[in-house]
């Protein structure tokens, strides 16, 4: 699936409050995700409140205050949903834009699970397949260590110009696209992408990332789903019997 926000009908959820629902639960055969863009203005916020669900936010620009912290622009933010709510303000002089994506738990949340954030120069790069620099803002283990039951590690990745990340599959995952402009393979066919491009693929489905352009770089986030209460401990791994020798 792919859809571009400028596509998308803009609703004022609360005053001052603007968004709009990039996937909603019908979009996926299980139901349980939510992806929403929204706008804040100058004196709002945002509050969610679902106790059954985890929040990965990310601040696409401006400068937000969350729990006593400011987030400015390229921070994302993970919330378990342990918490008794959360509210999002506007800090900064410009309107916030956010991205926020929501997954409902299959299960009440362990009473340690932790909300954390991370900016975007806190992590290191790394190469990725050779062709597009990587950084990753939650790796998959911290999203463990968390207490998430779904989301699972957040890149910022930049793929320069005439190279590409080749079709192949992956789990369940959500992109997003900050700058330039580059092709994706999305549902057997390539679209085009730009700022405020939004793409999600269903696990295993086979897709792929193109730069064919001369000057810039592409730059996106990639946002995965996983099972983690199963992927960690349900691999089907027998504990084998231990014989005493004496």
């Amino acid at each position: 699936m792919h859809r571009h926000i400028n596509d998308i009908k803009q609703v004022e959820v609360s005053k001052g409050v603007w968004e709009r629902t990039l996937l909603g639960p019908d979009d996926t055969p299980h139901h349980n995700l939510t992806v929403k863009h929204q706008v804040i203005k100058p004196g709002s916020a945002v509050c969610f409140d679902d106790q059954m669900s985890e929040y990965q936010h990310y601040v696409i620009s401006g400068c937000a205050l969350w729990g006593g912290i400011y987030a400015h622009s390229d921070t994302t933010i993970f919330v378990p949903g342990n918490k008794a709510g959360h509210k999002i303000e506007h800090a900064g002089e410009t309107d916030l834009f956010l991205y926020t994506s929501i997954y409902k738990a299959p299960k009440p949340f362990f009473r340690w699970a932790k909300a954390r954030a991370f900016n975007f120069f806190e992590a290191q790069y790394t190469s990725f397949r050779a062709t597009t620099i990587n950084r990753q803002l939650i790796t998959e283990e911290q999203h463990a260590i968390s207490g998430a039951y779904r989301m699972h590690g957040l890149d910022i990745q930049i793929t320069p110009p005439h190279n590409e990340v080749s079709p192949h599959t992956n789990p369940e995952e959500s992109m997003y696209f900050l700058r330039g402009q580059g092709e994706v393979l999305s549902e057997g066919e390539r679209v085009k992408v730009r700022p405020g491009s939004f793409v999600h693929t269903p696990v295993d489905v086979q897709h792929g990332i193109f730069n064919p352009y001369d000057r810039l770089p592409v730059e996106y986030f990639v946002l995965e789903y996983i099972e983690h209460d199963k992927a960690w401990t349900e691999r089907g791994y027998q504990t084998p019997s231990l014989t005493w020798q004496k």
